[in-house]
């Protein structure tokens, strides 16, 4: 039976399912994403999705959790939102009982295409740890090309590396 993958604005009650999957995938996680080791609780969950519904308010983040048949499994956002260069850079993270099914790139089309309609943006950037080799495939199967490195760009497990920048130009939406 295939998953229904869909993605929602983040909501404050999302903060005790967010965590349990932080806290169960802490060992994964950690070596990517820098916040992890200073996620000690659901209320530290609260603060972070507050701290972001807040930002999102004021048009600096879009921010969205990622739900497998209902179920939250990670999240996916755009930050670093450019609006004279319509563009903004993705984040994103998945539990690791999910990963490998296509449930990031359903979420991240999903994504493009409110970024296109939404927020009226042209290019997403997607930086990733040149040893990331899954989320450069997430970025590849997507259509983002990859055009720069940067040393010193992305700290993984305590160790700064080579980031690489993958582009991808987002189709015009038009209406009659």
């Amino acid at each position: 039976m295939k998953q229904q993958v869909m993605i929602r604005p983040v909501k404050l009650t999302d903060a005790e399912a967010l965590y349990q999957l932080v806290d169960r995938n802490r060992a994964n996680l950690r070596i990517w994403l820098p916040w992890v080791d200073a996620m000690h609780s659901a209320q530290d969950e609260l603060n972070f999705l507050d701290y972001s519904v807040q930002k999102m308010a004021n048009g600096g983040l879009w921010m969205m959790t990622i739900l497998v048949d209902q179920q939250v499994v990670g999240m996916i956002d755009i930050h670093n939102l450019e609006p004279t260069e319509q563009s903004g850079e993705i984040g994103y993270w998945l539990t690791a009982n999910q990963r490998g099914q296509g449930v990031m790139a359903q979420a991240l089309q999903q994504l493009e295409q409110l970024a296109s309609q939404q927020l009226g943006l042209s290019q997403l950037r997607i930086i990733t740890a040149m040893t990331n080799e899954d989320s450069q495939a997430v970025a590849k199967r997507a259509g983002y090309q990859q055009i720069a490195d940067f040393e010193g760009q992305v700290t993984v497990a305590n160790v700064v590396q080579t980031g690489l920048l993958y582009v991808k130009k987002l189709a015009k939406i038009t209406t009659k």
